[in-house]
């Protein structure tokens, strides 16, 4: 293979790379806008309840052996209702009386949320492979799979 033809193959190949990459950061910050635009306050702890629905999904998927795809709709679930709870139970109160201690309010529950999850699951990087991690798309000479990305 000629020098050119491997050196246009990479560049494309990290072209798909960082509009996947990008694309994942769009979702988060969509999601910050979202709350941000519904309830006028920062979330510090949005992270951290998206990381507590991608475990739900891995050990609904892995420990119970659920499916895939359902284990979306898991993640989904508990974001959801943790996300709830604590709206209700610290940041709906908190919103009456100021609006400086929500924000504070999210710092400590982004800390509490992440020390409860390492005294939990440990500093143990988990791997959840998707049924389409050993796939390889081709867009022209350039292969892409998603356990490349």
């Amino acid at each position: 293979m000629p020098a050119e033809t491997l050196m246009l193959t990479v560049a494309l190949q990290q072209g798909i790379n960082g509009i996947v990459f990008g694309s994942l950061y769009v979702l988060v910050a969509l999601g910050l806008t979202l709350i941000y635009g519904v309830l006028v306050q920062i979330n510090f702890a949005h992270a951290d309840i998206v990381t507590i629905g991608a475990f739900a999904a891995y050990f609904f998927t892995f420990a119970l052996g659920g499916n895939y795809l359902l284990s979306i709709g898991v993640a989904l679930i508990i974001g959801a209702a943790l996300g709830w709870l604590i709206n209700a139970s610290i940041f709906a109160p908190l919103r009456e009386r100021s609006e400086l201690l929500p924000l504070i309010a999210t710092i400590g529950v982004s800390i509490l949320l992440q020390n409860a999850m390492l005294l939990l699951l440990g500093p143990i990087p988990y791997s959840f492979d998707s049924p389409y991690s050993n796939k390889v798309m081709r867009l022209g000479a350039a292969p892409s799979s998603p356990g490349r990305t």
